[in-house]
Formats: structure tokens, sequence, C-alpha cells
């Protein structure tokens, strides 16, 4: 009858637009199937899927995307590249968010704020080091943005609690106590305002120096974002997980080839990793300096921006690249093994 055949149709592609949650794969071999069985147990005249049938499908196609073979090596290499990309979203949503925060100041401005920790006028040069993303780096890292240097005896009152009122009176917030950093001669300081940072440190000259002095030493970097935390979070989450899925899909593309494709993807598989690997090494390290109080070293993306980091990672994605090539592969009418429903997004 032509009035039940028109809610049957539009059933039937609201069910198929719902097994788009399954891999391609499983769609292909059960897809066609599965939909003749929700149509057979639909009400007459039923033109939606009921709220229990929408669940039961998102979670059915959801598990069958995150399954793995039967086996310890898939497992290893999912987590492996779970924790690979991972770390690669969180230094893209560091960077990202990043990208938010104001920026540096002029060479006037800099000089008017180093001159107020001073307590006197600072009209010497300014070292301005533009590295990642123009000085994100607080010091003891590679990119400090401005560095102002003043003999400390030349400096009245420069002391830590004569600099932090200084300061404070300039509207600055005094940011906890931490340890000097390296070259420091005694306490070290730091503060935040309109998301600068200022550090002043005291700084010995060498033993072999004549006479032995003291530098007080001034610096100005950007202060960390408010979005950098959920950026990198974020980022990490949906790496992770992409990475899994990716791995997956992968596994289950390359176990449908022969096994000279198999034998090279393993390769580039092991290789990737092991290129990834120092890169990954040093985005979690950077992850993990940025909850240590004032201990910065380098931000998450240092290891796929710096050199000779960078090549390293150049040289994974290449690998990656020609393994998804390899995947893509339609396999033979011999080699294609296709045993159940196979998660290849």
């Amino acid at each position: 009858m032509p009035a039940m055949e028109e809610p049957t149709n539009e059933l039937e592609r609201r069910y198929r637009r719902l097994l788009r949650w399954y891999p391609r794969a499983f769609r292909k071999d059960v897809g066609a199937e599965l939909v003749t069985t929700l149509l057979d147990a639909a009400e007459p005249g039923q033109r939606r899927p009921s709220r229990r049938a929408v669940a039961d499908l998102v979670k059915g196609g959801l598990r069958q995307r995150f399954r793995l073979p039967i086996g310890i090596a898939p497992r290893v290499v999912a987590v492996l590249a779970a924790l690979v990309v991972g770390a690669m979203g969180a230094a893209a949503g560091g960077w990202s968010a990043w990208l938010t925060s104001p920026g540096l100041p002029g060479d006037a401005e800099a000089k008017q704020i180093i001159g107020t920790a001073m307590g006197v006028p600072y009209d010497h040069g300014l070292n301005r080091s533009v590295g990642l993303l123009g000085g994100l780096v607080p010091p003891e890292s590679s990119s400090p943005a401005y560095v102002g240097n003043a003999e400390s005896r030349d400096v009245p009152g420069s002391t830590t609690d004569v600099v932090a009122r200084r300061l404070t009176a300039a509207g600055w917030k005094i940011r906890p106590a931490a340890d000097p950093p390296l070259g420091s001669a005694g306490p070290a300081l730091s503060a935040s305002r309109d998301g600068l940072v200022i550090w002043v440190r005291w700084m010995d000259i060498p033993a072999s120096a004549e006479p032995p002095r003291t530098f007080l030493s001034i610096e100005i970097v950007q202060d960390e974002p408010a979005l950098a935390p959920a950026g990198l979070t974020a980022g990490w989450l949906i790496g992770a997980l992409g990475g899994w899925l990716f791995a997956a899909a992968t596994i289950y593309r390359i176990r449908r080839q022969g096994l000279v494709v198999q034998v090279l993807a393993a390769l580039l598989t092991t290789g990737a990793l092991a290129l990834f690997l120092l890169p990954t090494l040093v985005a979690y390290l950077g992850l993990w300096s940025l909850g240590q109080p004032e201990r910065y070293l380098q931000p998450p993306w240092a290891g796929y921006v710096l050199s000779p980091l960078h090549w390293l990672t150049l040289l994974g994605l290449a690998a990656t690249t020609t393994l998804i090539a390899l995947s893509l592969i339609r396999p033979g009418k011999a080699a294609a093994t296709a045993p159940g429903p196979q998660p290849a997004g």
C-alpha cells in the first residue's frame, strides 16, 4: 500500500543515517541485513527510530570503531598511537591558546617597566629575543622576551622586599615564591600584570671577573593565557581518541592486505613510532613542567618545531603517510580475508 510505503522509506533513511556511526567495512558487510532487521521490528506506520534504538545504534557504532583485533600487538600499537597523537594534540591546543596572549610591550614601555623595578630610569639596551611564538617561555629556557641588566650596586635598595614594594605600587601582583633560577646569586621574584610576567634575579659575575660583581637581571615575558590549560587538555583528549581510532582503522585495513603489505606496514609502524619518540618525550616533559611552580622547561610544542627534533617529526609524518597509503590499497581476492566486522572508517 502506498500509504504504508512512505513511512517505511523515511524510517529506512533514518536508520541508514544512524549506521554512519559504524565503520565502513561493517556497513558494507552487514549494514543491509541490520537495516532489514530494524525495519521488520518497527511498529506499523513508524517514521522515526525510538530513542532506545538511536542510543543502541550510536553505542554499537562507537564500540565497533574502538574495538581492536585479538592480540597484544594491536593493543600496544593503539596505546602508543594514542600517546603520540595525544601529545601532538596537546601541543596544537596549547600553541593555539598562546596565540590569544597579548603581545609584548614596545621598547619604551619595556624600559619603563624595568625602571619601575629598579627604582631608577633605565635607558640602556634591551635584548629582545623572539623565540617560540615570541618569548613565550619564561627564564631558564631559550627565549626570554626582554632582558635588561644593571649592576646591583648602582641600583638603590636592590633587595627583594624593596623591588616587590615598587612593583606592587605600580599595579603588579607578586607571584608565589619560587626557587631561584640557575645563575642567580640570591632569591628571585616574579610579578604579573596585563598578561605579562616580570622576573627579577640577582646574578653573579664569574669569580674570574675583577672586581667580583652581582648584576640585577630583569626579564619580561608573556604570561600563560587563561585558555592554555583548556587548550592543552582538549587537545590531548582529541588527539588521544583520534590516535586510537586511527590505529584501529589502519590495523583492520592492513589485515585485509597481502603478506608483503603487512610486513611493510609493520616496518613503517615501528619506524614512525621510533621517530616520534623524542618529540613526544619533549612534549610530555613540557606538559609536566607546566604543573611545576615557576619551573618551565620548554613548551609542549618545542619538540615538533625546534631543530633537529623537527626533522624526526617530519620523517615520522612521512612514514605515517606511507602507511596510510598502503592501508588504502584495494586488496586482491586472494588477500582479502575480511573476518567479520572491521572498524575501518
